[in-house]
């Protein structure tokens, strides 16, 4: 268990079991950082945002932030290097303050957002955005 004086929430444990993500308030605003896991060491800021999910593969972190969804590539062995993180697609269904993760990340690499019936209401339509991964491999700085 980690005691800060900061609010902690929505860890995950990368699928190789050596980071771990979560939000902290630490700065006065929700930022995503990763840490050795298990055990205490070097907080690293991925950025702005909250409910961070690895990839399946761990080479990919996705999070809300800004009214989108984003992610960031990162090499996540020995050592944490995050890439520059890519504005995915807006979000069409923004959690309210819940201390929850309203989505996960499908073994084929989609994302499944959990959605509330309130918006669902306002928007009036189902989107399906297909092929998002390939835009996003187009957009990385990797690419």
């Amino acid at each position: 268990m980690i005691d800060t004086p900061a609010n902690e929430a929505l860890a995950r444990v990368s699928p190789n079991g050596q980071w771990i993500a979560y939000v902290s308030d630490v700065t006065g605003t929700d930022q995503i950082y990763v840490e050795p896991f298990p055990g205490r060491g070097p907080r690293i800021p991925v950025g702005p945002g909250t409910e961070p999910v690895w990839a399946r593969d761990g080479r990919r972190l996705y999070y809300r932030a800004s009214s989108a969804f984003w992610a960031v590539d990162v090499a996540a062995g020995n050592t944490f290097n995050p890439g520059t993180p890519v504005r995915l697609f807006d979000d069409l269904f923004p959690a309210k303050g819940n201390r929850h993760t309203g989505y996960d990340v499908a073994k084929d690499g989609r994302l499944l957002v959990v959605g509330n019936t309130e918006s669902e209401r306002q928007i009036g339509a189902l989107k399906i955005i297909q092929n998002w991964l390939t835009e996003v491999e187009k957009r990385s700085p990797s690419h």
